[in-house]
């Protein structure tokens, strides 16, 4: 049946099989001729458009979205967000970001509306494609239409900030951030409880295994995102902030600040001649059991020196 197809698609999806993917759904054409309950659905084309998204072959996915899905209908029936926003994912992970931003659009002139994971999928889109600028304008269409940023957006936009030196904008939207995951820590402690007292063994076994894939997906991000954060406050003097920033993250345990991230307090310090801050976070990186690099050394080097001090004052 349908349901088992759509399942079928999916297992290729994940595995980025889009090949194999594209002929299931040739497949399911073919025979809905004559069962129309076969006939793919917007989960059988999200799949697909999946598939081609992960394999990065962003042509059989415009051909895909082209041929089956265009103006957001197939016979008649709507074609649901999530398709659009898969095609904006696998037109985002091919490079083309200009198509990805036209998806919108479309999804418009379907009668059907942009949502968060369009706009994240669309900012995305714009900085892994060097467009900082088209990311910042994305941002704030989506802010003006009242839509609320989720923590892919969010991560998405700090370095944006923090590179043009806006650390203010970049702190900010850090904030924003962690509230997002204190919200969903809370939401997931919550079912952990649920199911503890209702003794469901699958259901709290379900909820760790979400609990560490989400923490595992998002920590990565999240540890280069308060880098970006620290360097910003660095680069403008404000190494007073950057210093709470990373106490608060690692006595809260949401972030565990890493090597990169001290480098960039280093950094201020340095600029400023302030050898004894810099000696004592080197000590820290040892008593945290992380490991200094050669930038560590040279900023440590560079805080001693009387050049630094004196440029300084």
């Amino acid at each position: 049946d349908l349901f088992a197809y759509n399942a079928a698609l999916a297992a290729l999806a994940k595995s980025g099989q889009w090949f194999q993917a594209l002929q299931l759904a040739k497949e399911m054409r073919k025979m809905a001729r004559k069962r129309p309950s076969l006939t793919p659905d917007s989960y059988s084309h999200s799949s697909v458009l999946s598939a081609c998204a992960k394999a990065r072959v962003w042509e059989h996915a415009l051909k895909y979205f082209e041929d089956h899905c265009d103006g957001g209908h197939q016979h008649e029936v709507i074609i649901s967000p999530y398709v659009f926003n898969a095609f904006a994912h696998a037109m985002s992970r091919g490079g083309m970001w200009k198509r990805a931003l036209g998806v919108a659009g479309l999804m418009r002139e379907a009668s059907s509306q942009p949502d968060v994971y369009t706009y994240s999928t669309m900012i995305t889109a714009c900085v892994q494609n060097g467009q900082p600028d088209a990311a910042r304008r994305v941002y704030m269409r989506m802010r003006q239409e009242g839509i609320s940023a989720n923590a892919v957006t969010l991560t998405a936009m700090i370095p944006i900030y923090a590179e043009k030196g806006d650390w203010e904008s970049a702190l900010q939207t850090y904030r924003s951030l962690e509230s997002i995951h204190a919200n969903r820590k809370l939401h997931l402690s919550s079912s952990s409880e649920r199911s503890r007292r209702n003794n469901n063994n699958y259901a709290k076994e379900e909820t760790i295994t979400t609990t560490k894939r989400k923490g595992l997906s998002s920590a990565a991000a999240d540890v280069k995102a308060l880098g970006a954060v620290v360097l910003a406050l660095s680069n403008n003097n404000r190494a007073d902030i950057a210093e709470r920033l990373i106490k608060e993250s690692a006595a809260a345990a949401t972030v565990k600040p890493n090597t990169v991230i001290y480098n960039g307090l280093l950094k201020c310090y340095a600029r400023n001649g302030e050898w004894d801050k810099a000696l004592k976070v080197l000590w820290k990186l040892s008593e945290h059991a992380l490991t200094p690099d050669t930038t560590t050394y040279v900023e440590v080097i560079n805080s001693c020196s009387p050049s630094s001090s004196s440029s300084s004052s």
